[in-house]
């Protein structure tokens, strides 16, 4: 449990590690609920769903970028998460 949230507040993810894309994941639970005939489709004239991917680099979005005091003010809320899973 510390060596995740160690990743997660001061690395984002381990090093070297390939991250699964949420968007392919996605993807791929939606392949298995077409496969549902009990499962209500969205509406045709619904948008479709905003894309979690991105072109940036893992470092500008990284948890790394944030400064000392951002990370002590994520606290609050990262603690009891962490405790939850």
């Amino acid at each position: 449990m510390l060596k995740q949230l160690k990743d997660v507040i001061l690395e984002s993810g381990p090093r070297g590690k390939a991250v699964p894309s949420l968007d392919g994941m996605l993807e791929k639970a939606d392949g298995r609920l077409r496969e549902m005939s009990h499962i209500i489709p969205p509406a045709p004239d619904s948008p479709p769903r905003t894309p979690f991917d991105t072109d940036l680099p893992k470092e500008a979005h990284s948890l790394a970028n944030l400064t000392p005091s951002q990370r002590l003010k994520t606290l609050p809320k990262v603690v009891p998460l962490l405790a939850a899973m």
